[in-house]
């Protein structure tokens, strides 16, 4: 569940306790469709790489033929957004994607891994996995994950929300997911040096 001060808190209607007015402090960003669809992708999609394993593929399939439809059901697919709520607000004001509201999931595994002693090096590792996850399947948009991993991340590698870009420094929001000039040292031990990934 996300801590307090996480940005998934935004996905759910917020009062406050009736004793005090019971007024409400915000709308939820987002609202579940009633009929959820999977993905419209297979198990030997070229788009899954890698490619599935053997055990994935069983657990997929559960006895059907292969290749069977992938049991995912992406967040594109099951939540629309709600226009007036504060998330949604900032976000268009900003001018940034929206899909499903910020990622419960990334709150909910940077959580899991501050519990279990992972290191501020690891955090970054997290969430670069974290976005690639989960906006290549369509479940979340870039700044859903960034801000649910924000409340948790050092400062030196927190996001810069609404940053325009400019010469020097072109997409500032996508340099954020791997700041330039970082080299990571992982607690697992793999040293992962700085790259360029954008032009």
């Amino acid at each position: 569940w996300p801590t307090k001060n996480s940005w998934a808190n935004f996905n759910f209607d917020a009062s406050l306790p009736k004793d005090v007015g019971g007024g409400v402090l915000w709308v939820r960003a987002r609202t579940p469709l009633v009929n959820c669809t999977e993905t419209g992708l297979m198990t030997d999609s070229p788009e899954i790489y890698p490619p599935l394993s053997l055990r994935e593929l069983k657990g997929q399939c559960q006895g059907k033929d292969l290749p069977c439809r992938l049991q995912w059901w992406p967040g594109a697919n099951c939540y629309k957004m709600v226009a007036d709520s504060f998330y949604a607000e900032r976000a268009t004001r900003n001018g940034y994607r929206m899909v499903a509201g910020p990622s419960g999931t990334t709150a909910n595994v940077f959580q899991l891994a501050l519990s279990l002693g992972f290191t501020n090096d690891d955090l970054l590792a997290f969430r670069v996995v974290m976005t690639a996850w989960l906006v290549q399947s369509n479940d979340h948009s870039l700044l859903e994950t960034m801000l649910a991993a924000e409340s948790q991340m050092p400062s030196k590698y927190s996001m810069q929300w609404g940053r325009k870009s400019y010469d020097l420094d072109r997409w500032p929001d996508f340099q954020r997911i791997w700041p330039r000039g970082t080299t990571l040292h992982t607690s697992w031990g793999p040293v992962i040096q700085s790259f360029r990934f954008l032009p």
